[in-house]
């Protein structure tokens, strides 16, 4: 096995004879695509029963993509469909008072 340094140096020099001088990276087919979280929340909106694998093939990425911004945006998977992960204020007053009842027995 060879060095690591060598490895580069011989991979390297096969750009710099075809002219290109250039040390940065180019771009490769294997880059994550950029996705826009908004347009993400507009199709959940409109269907929150779209599994991940919908959308990743519909936004053209990976279905762990697709969990990851989901996950930004703060939806989580319940009961077949995409719901908000916080608690709405009548979840909230729901659990008080349930709470409440089971305290006092």
């Amino acid at each position: 096995m060879m060095p690591l340094v060598i490895e580069q140096h011989r991979n390297g020099s096969k750009k710099f004879p075809s002219g290109d001088l250039s040390l940065s990276d180019g771009p490769r087919s294997g880059r994550p695509k950029i996705m826009n979280n908004e347009d993400l929340r507009q199709v959940v909106d409109a269907n929150s029963r779209t599994t991940c694998q919908e959308l990743a093939e519909m936004f053209r990425v990976s279905p762990e993509t697709i969990r990851l911004h989901l996950h930004q945006l703060g939806k989580t998977w319940k009961l077949s469909k995409w719901v908000t992960h916080e608690l709405t204020n009548d979840n909230k007053l729901s659990r008080l008072t349930f709470s409440k009842h089971f305290t006092q027995r």
